[in-house]
């Protein structure tokens, strides 16, 4: 029976849970999280899921100290960025672990980044970012379309969306679609109000973010206002992609600019990729998405234009990103 740690049982943990009753085999994982409220109700979303041939047995922990086991096969982090480091660091130190699965953003800053790769590589422990769209099929059958030789330009826009913690989501599928993970930051202009997030003691922001590699741009707009759903728009060798995520339809628009073919289709939810990505993990010791190593390459492009930003506005420069 593998051994699974799941720390965090909050919206995004609670999904993590219910996913992990699609595993192809029997676990047992340890739920962990402060608010018996939040354990209660992902034990509650969980159950809600048929039962496979297999077994899931779920044990709950207020905290990492709790856990009765001296070893474990993964461990899947779904805190809130400002604790991750203590508990990451508390679950190395706990048991003798083979894989980890990391919520975004990571970490809040390069400095602690590079201190945490240091430890889980001290420790021999594989570890992955969870910015999912790099196994979803959509994406995976679009950059099975694109040729190494091909110029990608991706835009990203809506209003409000959240482009303090969703945005390392699409400079993650900027690298996977053009294969390139040099990617610069031309130039960040954010909206001089910094937004306080729903989560407290995080912000938020709006405006402008422009990255490049040689082989694509990358737009990100975050407009103020009434929240809007972002639409994505890809552009390659004359080719257009219109994507709507919330609403699951994407156009494909041909060089001829006259011609557009719309179509559906439906993205997974986190419940239905977790099962695959961890049973993929634990057997194999490989995933799909992308190392912890080379997500901190993504993460850095965020923290220099948040951190300028808060500095020219506030004043002060913070040692830490505040953002989740």
């Amino acid at each position: 029976m593998a051994g699974i740690i799941l720390a965090g049982a909050g919206q995004i943990g609670s999904r993590h849970l219910q996913g992990l009753k699609h595993l192809p085999f029997d676990a047992q994982v340890w739920l962990v999280d402060p608010s018996d409220d939040n354990l209660s109700i992902a034990v509650l979303r969980a159950n809600e899921i048929e039962e496979s041939t297999n077994i899931l047995k779920i044990r709950c922990a207020n905290t990492i100290h709790e856990i009765d086991t001296e070893e474990a096969d993964l461990a899947i982090i779904a805190t809130n960025s400002d604790v991750r480091p203590l508990v990451v660091s508390s679950v190395a130190d706990k048991v003798k672990l083979r894989y980890m699965l990391l919520e975004k953003v990571v970490y809040q800053s390069s400095a602690i980044f590079k201190e945490q790769l240091k430890l889980l590589n001290e420790k021999g422990i594989l570890s992955w970012v969870n910015c999912p769209r790099r196994v979803y099929p959509f994406y995976k059958q679009l950059k099975d379309n694109i040729d190494g030789e091909d110029f990608v330009s991706v835009k990203v826009s809506g209003s409000c969306w959240n482009l303090g913690c969703n945005a390392i989501h699409f400079i993650d599928l900027f690298a996977y679609l053009t294969g390139n993970n040099k990617i610069r930051l031309k130039n960040a202009n954010l909206d001089r109000e910094i937004i306080s997030s729903k989560r407290q003691g995080f912000r938020e922001f709006t405006g402008t973010l422009n990255y490049c590699s040689d082989a694509g741009n990358l737009e990100l707009v975050a407009l103020p206002g009434s929240y809007q759903p972002p639409e994505i728009e890809i552009n390659v060798s004359g080719n257009t992609w219109k994507i709507s995520e919330i609403n699951g339809t994407v156009t494909r628009i041909g060089k001829d600019g006259t011609s557009a073919e719309v179509s559906s289709f439906r993205f997974p939810y986190q419940s239905e990729l977790t099962g695959y990505i961890a049973g993929k993990i634990i057997n194999s010791g490989k995933c799909d998405l992308t190392s912890l190593e080379e997500s901190f390459i993504y993460h850095s492009l965020l923290f220099e234009p948040f951190l300028n930003h808060i500095k020219e506005v506030e004043g002060v420069m913070p040692v830490n990103c505040p953002i989740t």
